[in-house]
């Protein structure tokens, strides 16, 4: 570079995050905006907290491979934050299950993820056609926004919190990089640029105490289910999920707004209780294959809104693309958290490119040559430098 471009990275979550930390270490001047009062309180710091190594995935085993191999690059950046002295049992439900036993184990198989078929004693067995042990790891959050920060400090980014993106504020920047979630489309918007259809799903995830299955992390698959994770490291909290009563809302559309009622609980970042909360149907559908939930007491929600590919029922992929808008703009949609780290090098190697001499000068929206160029920097895989 001959002199150091600027570049506004929008949303302060850990693909933001990820991304600016990226772009400053190789030499631009980064500005992080975030319209909410912290880094990490949007979806990065709502969410199950499980550090995905592809098991979740049976039915898009691209899905499962990129999760996988980005699991590297994540340690390598977020390791204080991730907790490895969990049990992990995945289990495929007796009945409605989208997959099969002999399916899933064929899927870890592809994948090269390791299980071990087991049984155990707050699993209900006659509920389940299969149990596994698995290898994988939980995220403290407390820890990763700590290490976030720190991240963000030492790299030389400049962090504006409580300030909303528009087109007055990122049009003195050279580059704009989108990583604002559900936000992207809204902000691509109001610069002018079309945008896709996306599915947005306003989720909650019930926070508990008195539940008695130890520092276990069970998930049952692969339907209309549930997850129940240990919340954070040695806090006697756990987080219940449910793939169908947890998504409070869901839209397929190119901007949205979650509903008001959702409003105090996005903004919080904290568990809040929820008004009509569907924790009770949680805990049912829970109790059906998991014992030790008897005593389990609801302390609040974490509510977050997902945003996702539409039209993806059959495989329920969850790919990271990172992809250019402009010859100045380009986005990231966020798949799985584990992909973060990779995803940030793929926005400074992408970044990287538009300052090699003539780049700018011969790629055009419409040319053949930017859509080959865009194909090179979609998804996020472990070898992007």
């Amino acid at each position: 570079m001959t002199r150091r471009h600027t570049v506004c990275v929008v949303g302060g979550g850990i693909f933001g995050v990820s991304a600016a930390v990226a772009l400053a270490r190789d030499g631009w001047r980064v500005d992080l905006v975030e319209r909410s009062p912290d880094v990490l309180t949007g979806a990065s710091g709502c969410n199950i907290f499980r550090l995905h190594r592809g098991y979740h995935y049976p039915r898009s085993l691209a899905t499962a491979v990129e999760s996988r191999d980005c699991e590297r690059s994540f340690r390598a950046e977020y390791n204080e934050a991730v907790i490895d002295d969990s049990h992990h049992l995945y289990a495929i439900a007796a009945q409605q299950s989208l997959v099969s036993g002999a399916e899933f184990l064929a899927h870890c198989a592809a994948a090269a993820l390791p299980v071990e078929t087991v049984n155990h004693p707050n699993v209900r067995r006659s509920a389940v056609e299969l149990l596994v042990s698995a290898k994988e790891s939980r995220i403290d959050p407390e820890r990763l926004a700590i290490t976030a920060r720190a991240k963000l400090r030492a790299a030389g980014v400049r962090v504006r919190t409580g300030t909303p993106a528009d087109a007055s504020l990122t049009a003195s920047y050279d580059f704009v990089v989108l990583a604002a979630n559900h936000s992207n489309n809204g902000v691509l918007a109001g610069l002018g640029i079309p945008v896709r259809r996306r599915q947005f799903e306003v989720c909650e995830v019930a926070v508990l105490e008195g539940v008695e299955v130890g520092d276990t992390d069970i998930v049952v698959m692969d339907g209309p289910f549930v997850s129940l994770s240990p919340y954070g490291r040695n806090t006697g909290r756990f987080l219940l999920y449910d793939v169908e009563h947890s998504v409070r809302h869901r839209a397929v559309s190119t901007v949205f707004e979650p509903p008001n009622e959702f409003s105090a609980a996005l903004a919080s970042g904290a568990p809040v209780p929820v008004p009509d909360s569907a924790v009770a149907a949680m805990l049912d559908t829970a109790s059906r294959f998991v014992r030790g939930l008897r005593h389990a007491r609801y302390v609040g929600s974490l509510v977050s809104v997902r945003t996702v590919l539409p039209d993806v029922d059959r495989t329920d992929e969850r790919p990271t693309i990172v992809e250019w808008h402009t010859e100045t703009t380009l986005s990231i949609l966020s798949g799985k958290i584990v992909t973060a780290v990779a995803a940030g090098r793929a926005v400074a190697a992408a970044l990287r490119s538009r300052t090699e001499p003539g780049f700018g000068k011969t790629i055009t929206c419409s040319s053949a040559a930017w859509a080959a160029r865009k194909a090179t920097i979609t998804g996020c895989g472990p070898d992007i430098a």
